[in-house]
């Protein structure tokens, strides 16, 4: 049985075509969707949706052909390089960490 559906290009020819890979939490996305879109949508961003899951937080994952596009993106949201191989192999581990801080009293 295969993994995608009929018609879909393979996971590693679509790295192929969109090497340049910037991740952004899900909350962002969900707080800030007008601006994401309307910037992903500009940038020429892949309309392939990507996800992964780091401490336990959701991430969104913007797929772009040119580095110059991933670079714009990632400085507007102080989103983060993720590496294909990585993801594919669900080894790709967030550099942000939130500590849950619990209440006292």
């Amino acid at each position: 049985m295969s993994g995608r559906s009929r018609g879909d290009i393979s996971e590693t020819l679509f790295n192929q075509i969109y090497p340049y890979q910037v991740a952004l939490t899900a909350l962002e996305v969900q707080m800030r969707f007008n601006e994401v879109n309307s910037l992903s949508r500009q940038l020429e961003c892949s309309r392939l949706n990507r996800t992964a899951w780091c401490w336990n937080e959701g991430y969104v994952i913007y797929c772009f052909a040119l580095k110059s596009q991933a670079e714009a993106f990632l400085q507007a949201f102080d989103a983060e390089w993720v590496d294909p191989k990585e993801r594919m192999r669900q080894k790709w581990v967030s550099r942000w960490r939130r500590i849950e801080v619990g209440r006292l009293g």
